[in-house]
């Protein structure tokens, strides 16, 4: 019993540790190396950072272009990123950017939080889907403003136990973090042999008629965010002409019952929604090196025409900035009998 004391009280004043009932001295504070060899088990079962008390985790994050992975892009200039801690659903900032130290505890249970966001005056969309699938210590937790600066934040849960402990510097470097981005395209248009011609001399019976719509980004290595897809005819005589399909380039040939019509004073209006002024859950539309670069939107109509009937059918694609700001192209067709 008493040697038993001992050993206690000697590894108290020496800062030690009884590990496999053996006293491993700890003088100083830092950490032991959780590398070392341990039994296979590391000092007192520690391996992750998150399994002291304490510990600081250096940072380690890049930015490229999502269309050219060898085009580095340049964090905190093209892309904003913030590291935050959650404690008790509170959001507490611990660093910003690459190189940073952050400094965490046993209760954050080897996670932090990777808030990114496009700062003023840049034209990158952040690639977020790409950004969890080449990353997989990240999984995407929320698009919310965590930052409080008025603009939505795409958070990242960050998985850190993966993390190399240094023993010379007591720090534990993070796994690598690749973020990629997509530059806006703030010029893409339907092109001349993009929009369709008029249709004259339509018959009386019912009948189908192709509109064969497409877009153009301008430049290769680019890319748009779509938001809303619209077909307008100029009357509200719908029992002349129907909605059938229309195409929207990523989401897929869509039946004109998808669409939401609205019976205005003077014309019909269909919409397709894709997101609500939020540029995560748009429709991104990108061109990459050699490319086609025809984005079809063709729309099929059902035509019963009376006559003398004129009609037009109008195309708007709407599209998101990488500010949110919406924008749009569109184009119109006239269909006589």
């Amino acid at each position: 019993m008493i040697a038993i004391v001992g050993v206690l009280v000697i590894a108290a004043v020496f800062g030690g540790l009884v590990y496999n009932g053996n006293i491993r001295l700890n003088v100083g504070g830092s950490p032991p190396d959780p590398n070392a060899d341990q039994g296979g088990t590391g000092v007192g079962g520690y391996k992750t950072p998150c399994s002291y008390p304490t510990a600081k985790v250096t940072t380690d994050i890049a930015a490229w272009d999502s269309l050219d992975i060898t085009t580095a892009r340049t964090v905190n200039t093209n892309v904003k990123a913030i590291w935050f801690r959650n404690v008790n659903g509170q959001w507490i900032q611990v660093g910003s950017g690459d190189a940073a130290d952050l400094s965490l505890v046993a209760a954050d249970k080897d996670t932090v939080y990777l808030a990114l966001s496009e700062p003023a005056g840049q034209a990158f969309f952040i690639d977020y889907k790409m950004i969890e699938a080449m990353n997989p210590q990240l999984r995407f937790y929320a698009y919310q403003d965590i930052t409080g600066d008025t603009i939505k934040d795409y958070v990242y849960k960050v998985n850190v136990s993966g993390s190399t402990y240094a023993s010379s510097t007591g720090k534990w470097a993070m796994p690598s973090t690749n973020v990629y981005l997509l530059t806006e395209d703030t010029s893409w248009a339907i092109p001349a042999g993009g929009q369709p011609a008029d249709i004259a001399s339509i018959g009386a019976t019912s009948v189908t008629k192709y509109l064969k719509w497409y877009g153009e980004i301008s430049a290769e290595k680019k890319a748009v965010a779509l938001s809303k897809v619209t077909v307008t005819v100029n009357s509200t005589a719908t029992e002349t002409f129907t909605l059938l399909k229309v195409n929207v380039p990523g989401v897929g040939y869509l039946d004109g019952s998808q669409f939401e019509q609205d019976v205005q004073a003077t014309q019909t209006v269909y919409s397709y929604t894709i997101t609500n002024s939020n540029l995560y859950g748009a429709d991104y539309l990108t061109r990459p090196v050699n490319d086609k670069n025809e984005f079809d939107f063709t729309a099929a109509m059902s035509l019963t025409m009376t006559s003398g009937q004129v009609l037009t059918a109008s195309l708007k694609v709407y599209d998101l900035a990488s500010t949110g700001i919406p924008g749009s192209v569109t184009d119109t067709v006239k269909l006589s009998k």
